[in-house]
């Protein structure tokens, strides 16, 4: 799978612009206090966050774990209605009225942990991609905050660069 690193797409969307079969288990969706993601997303510690973990499959095959943070003050009662065509950005988007504006990602490869590699079906050690993404709304709030480790052996990141 590779993935053209233009413009602020979900997952979801990416792999249908391919024409791919997409799929997701869902591992964890529930309300949290997260310090070091606040920190992240620069919004007060105390502040209540939706956290959704999710395997995501390609073809029924797992090839990435994504652990995304949501303000709950952005989408009350997410947890119960759960996701609009599997997605959460088209929750965030028509679900919610929100208008997701731009995102800073950074993308570094590191060995899979235990964890990783049980879920993604590969050896311990063996790269992955490990992606951050800090979402924000067109009014320049941050709304979400993303780590996903993609399977280094079946995911491809490419980005134009025009020149100056």
């Amino acid at each position: 799978v590779q993935d053209q690193l233009r413009y602020l797409t979900s997952f979801t969307e990416d792999m249908r612009l391919r024409g791919l079969p997409t799929g997701s288990r869902i591992l964890d969706f529930r309300l949290v206090h997260d310090p070091e993601v606040a920190k992240a997303m620069g919004i007060p510690e105390s502040e209540e966050l939706v956290q959704l973990r999710r395997l995501r499959l390609v073809r029924d095959d797992p090839v990435a774990i994504q652990n995304a943070f949501i303000r709950h003050r952005f989408c009350p009662g997410l947890v119960e209605r759960g996701l609009m065509e599997g997605s959460l950005y088209a929750t965030l988007e028509r679900g919610y009225g929100l208008k997701l504006g731009r995102a800073i990602q950074t993308v570094e490869a590191k060995p899979a942990d235990e964890y990783e590699a049980r879920l993604l079906g590969i050896e311990l050690g063996q790269p992955v991609l490990l992606l951050e993404r800090l979402t924000f709304l067109k009014g320049g709030e941050p709304v979400e905050y993303v780590r996903s480790a993609y399977r280094g052996d079946r995911y491809r990141f490419t980005v134009e660069l025009p020149r100056r």
